[in-house]
């Protein structure tokens, strides 16, 4: 005859593999979900614009002087307007959107250089859908270079979608013009 122990651990194994095989459903099954929806967006869908972008030299405490010996470098400020409806990227396995604003241009020094001027975090479906007007960047452009004004920068509108279980994805849309950035005033 089996003890109660024996029979609560068969229970409770049983109850382990029904959870996990349930997991791993959710997990396979969210990326059929959201194919066709989030992962590639409507044309003219997400529209990030640049509204301003100024410029200004800075001593910044973080920078390696050794490469500049002045300590001054060049900061930009970008203000910006998005309208993006992510509200489809949503189903029952999303947790939450992580949106960003990334400014993406080139040096002599790196073929690629990616900024992140502004994220936000959006956790129910009510709040994917953004209309924001003349919004400040909550970081400034800033480059290990002393000067940004020789710089030409594109800025896209990325997120990624963080599930409740599964693997995680990302996308992006709404991209701007490459725009010059302005010298220091």
């Amino acid at each position: 005859m089996y003890s109660i122990s024996q029979r609560a651990n068969a229970v409770l194994a049983f109850l382990v593999t029904v959870t996990l095989g349930f997991l791993v459903a959710v997990a396979l099954t969210s990326p059929i979900l959201l194919h066709g929806k989030g992962l590639r967006p409507a044309p003219g869908q997400n529209v990030l614009k640049i509204v301003d972008a100024e410029s200004h030299k800075a001593r910044l405490a973080f920078y390696d002087r050794t490469q500049n010996q002045s300590g001054d470098s060049e900061l930009a400020i970008i203000r910006f307007d998005i309208s993006a409806d992510l509200r489809d990227l949503w189903n029952w396995n999303t947790k939450q959107l992580f949106v960003y604003v990334v400014a993406e241009y080139e040096t002599d020094s790196h073929s690629t250089n990616q900024v992140v001027i502004w994220d936000s975090i959006i956790r129910n479906k009510d709040d994917a859908l953004i209309r924001l007007r003349n919004v400040k960047g909550e970081y400034f452009l800033v480059d290990i270079n002393p000067t940004l004004s020789t710089v030409s920068a594109k800025f896209t509108l990325h997120w990624n979608i963080i599930p409740y279980v599964g693997a995680l994805f990302w996308n992006s849309g709404g991209q701007t013009p490459i725009l010059a950035l302005p010298a220091p005033r």
